[in-house]
């Protein structure tokens, strides 16, 4: 019992350390006993899309998928384990993210951390980060937006720099998923 709580204290006392030892541990688990990069049928349009613009060809291209997540996968050098790891880092930030945004709505600290640690082990969202989709480089995005949304609502004085970030981030989601342009509308509204 002794050992549990100077478990706990510590996490209380290294929350975003905490955070990264329990989703990597997480993460290493499901790729050990899952071991599977996962493709859907929209996987191979992505992929098809990457594959165009990294041959800087987009003859034919009727816009049936939006080249956000295609670019990622440029970058991943169309590596689909390229591609599953720099979405597993994303998971990863996207929790701490996610913590250091309850902080900012001033939800107290143990709280947040509990919160964020169930975020760790839900795993739906972690096998996603295993799928050639679009859905966790879609969480991290908003995850990023809303923290810097709360941070301009709570600091009265809040740089340009803040909007300017809010606005490009915005305007990638979009890039990654057309219908997200309501986000950024309904947003800039409660500004």
């Amino acid at each position: 019992m002794e050992q549990t709580t100077k478990i706990w204290l510590w996490c209380i006392n290294n929350p975003v350390k905490a955070i990264i030892i329990a989703a990597v541990s997480v993460r290493l688990l499901i790729a050990i006993l899952y071991g599977h990069i996962t493709l859907y049928p929209d996987s191979k349009d992505y992929q098809a899309l990457a594959g165009r613009i990294l041959n800087f060809n987009l003859a034919g291209y009727e816009g049936g998928r939006p080249p956000g997540y295609p670019l990622l996968l440029c970058l991943s050098g169309l590596s689909g384990l390229i591609t599953v790891i720099l979405q597993l880092i994303m998971g990863v930030f996207a929790l701490v993210i996610a913590y250091k945004t309850l902080l900012l709505l001033n939800v107290e600290k143990r709280i947040a951390l509990v919160v964020t640690l169930f975020g760790t082990i839900y795993l739906p969202s972690v096998f996603f980060e295993f799928a050639i989709l679009t859905e966790t480089f879609t969480l991290l995005v908003v995850t990023l937006i809303f923290y810097i949304f709360f941070g301009i609502i709570k600091d009265k004085d809040s740089k340009p720099e803040s909007y300017l970030w809010l606005s490009l981030l915005c305007g990638y989601l979009v890039l990654i998923k057309m219908f997200y342009i309501y986000l950024a509308i309904l947003l800039f509204i409660i500004l």
